[in-house]
């Protein structure tokens, strides 16, 4: 028969929990409590790596425009000084008649701006259309809402439209 002290001894050993890798004496024990102690610097190491992706996506986010300007935009191919992608500095700052010696006809001259010395691409440009080569769109940008409800043939975007007023008159 066991005695109290006995039955108390095989009751804890029960409720123990199993080694944790090897052998239960009590330096493993101290080892891997300084384990859990030591991993409460995780939180730390978490937060810094929520820091950097933070960070990391900040200059993706940041840096996702200029990589378009540069490779994918529409006006990527053509040549022009480094800056003409990023900025329309280059426009003032530059002057036009010298890239155009250098870099060719066509130069791009910033974001969204384009330079053309000769005079078949200024016809073509600025000219009338012909069935040949049809004129421009007018942008969107370029029409105002009529203050007072007349028509106005100055920001009327639709080419027949326009025509129709052109002829009223």
């Amino acid at each position: 028969m066991l005695s109290s002290s006995s039955k108390d001894f095989v009751l804890a050993v029960r409720l123990a929990p199993p080694p944790l890798r090897g052998d239960p004496d009590f330096a493993t024990m101290v080892k891997s409590a300084g384990k859990l102690v030591s991993n409460a610097n995780l939180i730390g190491h978490f937060m810094r790596q929520a820091l950097i992706q933070i960070l990391l996506l900040l200059l993706a986010y940041l840096a996702g425009p200029f990589a378009y300007r540069y490779f994918f935009h529409p006006l990527a191919g053509l040549p022009g000084p480094r800056l003409a992608p990023f900025s329309n500095i280059c426009a003032v700052v530059l002057g036009t008649a010298q890239r155009q010696g250098a870099l060719g006809p066509v130069v791009r001259m910033g974001v969204n701006h384009l330079s053309f010395s000769t005079h078949a691409a200024q016809k073509i440009i600025y000219g009338f259309g012909t069935k040949e080569v049809p004129s421009f769109a007018k942008n969107p940008e370029f029409s105002t809402p009529e203050v007072d409800g007349t028509l106005n043939i100055i920001v009327e975007i639709d080419k027949k439209e326009h025509a129709r007023m052109r002829h009223i008159g």
